[in-house]
């Protein structure tokens, strides 16, 4: 999605305004293309194949059981690399090295606790997830 989005963005930017719209520079710099758009459009692939790799083997390894530990696992690896990849590309060169490892480090930190957080509601006390409705 943010790959079509970023598409449609460049193609009207590109297209010629009307006459009288004095907002190009506006329109350029709020939804123009910019390192940070691309580099996620560009790196949000790969850590979501790494994530769905892990998960998988993590299935294998533990018989389809700890539904709770392949989740979890597979989003500590997908979230650290998408994390880092991302901050690198959209940063490198506009932050120094010690905020951009303190913005790495924090948006991992952040994005993983969220999902641990919302795992854990949705995980009954038996470790089976629930069902919507129940």
């Amino acid at each position: 999605m943010i790959i079509l989005a970023s598409v449609v963005f460049m193609v009207v930017g590109a297209l010629p305004a009307a006459g009288d719209w004095k907002g190009q520079a506006a329109y350029d710099a709020i939804l123009g293309l910019t390192r940070e758009s691309w580099s996620r459009a560009c790196w949000r692939f790969l850590p979501r194949v790494l994530q769905l790799v892990i998960l998988a083997k993590m299935k294998i390894l533990t018989k389809g059981r700890y539904l709770w530990t392949r989740t979890i696992g597979s989003t500590l690896v997908g979230e650290a690399v998408d994390t880092a990849l991302f901050v690198t590309v959209a940063f490198w060169g506009v932050l120094g090295n010690d905020l951009l490892l303190a913005v790495i480090v924090s948006n991992y930190i952040f994005k993983v606790g969220v999902e641990v957080l919302f795992h854990a509601r949705d995980v009954r006390g038996d470790g089976n997830v629930e069902e919507a409705g129940e």
